[in-house]
């Protein structure tokens, strides 16, 4: 069983200086400290705002975390047969961040929710790695880092000013189809 998984998202050189702009334009205050953030952040609900950029990443996003979520659930090269219940997970919540020189993100997890994830808008040279369950994880522009959302995470300070990322949190629920 895999603590992370990352995977490059193909269109991120012609979209990501647009979700930066999409981030920068929708910060909710300049505030630099909020809970385990220090830094600025969007509201929770960047993916319901009809902003085509962000709706193309959040569609990638779900079908990616969809069709590699089996590799938190099992051993290498185990099989996991699903029967007649389907799996859907369901984006609850995105959201932005910009961190600048000297900020960062406390440590936390996003427990109750099944599968997270952190997207690399603007990845400057000599911004921080996230860690996740005390492993550093290097992920640049592009990149996006799925993980278990009950595992704790945290970005050390950030050593640059600008760095940008999209994250986010997925629910598993079972729906079955017959009754």
């Amino acid at each position: 069983m895999m603590n992370h998984l990352i995977k490059k998202y193909p269109y991120y050189k012609r979209n990501n200086s647009n979700l930066y702009n999409v981030v920068k334009g929708n910060i909710i205050s300049e505030q630099k400290v909020e809970g385990t953030l220090q830094g600025r952040r969007t509201d929770n609900d960047l993916h319901n705002k009809g902003i085509d950029v962000v709706d193309s990443l959040m569609l990638w996003i779900g079908n990616t975390a969809c069709e590699n979520m089996h590799a938190f659930a099992t051993k290498k090269g185990e099989d996991l047969c699903y029967g007649q219940f389907y799996r859907i997970l369901q984006l609850i919540d995105c959201w932005g961040t910009i961190t600048d020189k000297g900020e960062w993100l406390s440590e936390h997890n996003h427990f109750p929710y099944t599968i997270s994830f952190v997207y690399g808008v603007k990845m400057p040279k000599g911004s921080s790695s996230i860690i996740i369950n005390n492993k550093r994880v290097k992920y640049e522009e592009g990149d996006c880092v799925f993980f278990p959302s009950w595992m704790y995470h945290k970005v050390n300070r950030n050593n640059v000013n600008d760095r940008c990322s999209i994250a986010g949190n997925f629910l598993y629920s079972v729906d079955k189809p017959y009754t």
